[in-house]
C-alpha cells in the first residue's frame, strides 16, 4: 500500500476527518492576562526608551534610571498580578 492509498483510506473513515478548529487556540488558562499584561510591558518599554534617548534625558544615568524605575514597577505589577491569580486559583479549586 502506497502512502496515498493509505491517506485515501483514513480520510474515508467517518471520523478520521479533521475539524476546522483554528490552529492557534490553547487551553484557557488563568494566567494569560498575566502573559498578555507581560507582553505590554515589553513592548511598552521600547516607546520610552526612544523618547527617554531622543527627547528627555540626555545623561546615562537618567536614562538609567527611568529604565530601571520602568523595571522594577513592571516586575512588581507582574509579582502582584501572579500572586492573585495563583491565590484565587487556590481557593477555586477547593
Amino acid at each position: 500500500m502506497t502512502l496515498l492509498e493509505s491517506v485515501e483510506s483514513e480520510m474515508q473513515r467517518p471520523g478520521s476527518i479533521p475539524s476546522r478548529r483554528p490552529s492557534l487556540s490553547m487551553a484557557g488558562d488563568p494566567f494569560n492576562g498575566v502573559k498578555i499584561g507581560l507582553a505590554m510591558l515589553l513592548l511598552g518599554g521600547v516607546p520610552l526608551w526612544w523618547a527617554a534617548d531622543a527627547l528627555l534625558l540626555r545623561s546615562t544615568a537618567a536614562q538609567l534610571a527611568a529604565a530601571g524605575a520602568y523595571g522594577v514597577a513592571g516586575m512588581t505589577w507582574a509579582i502582584i498580578r501572579t500572586r492573585r491569580m495563583a491565590r484565587s486559583e487556590r481557593h477555586g479549586a477547593k
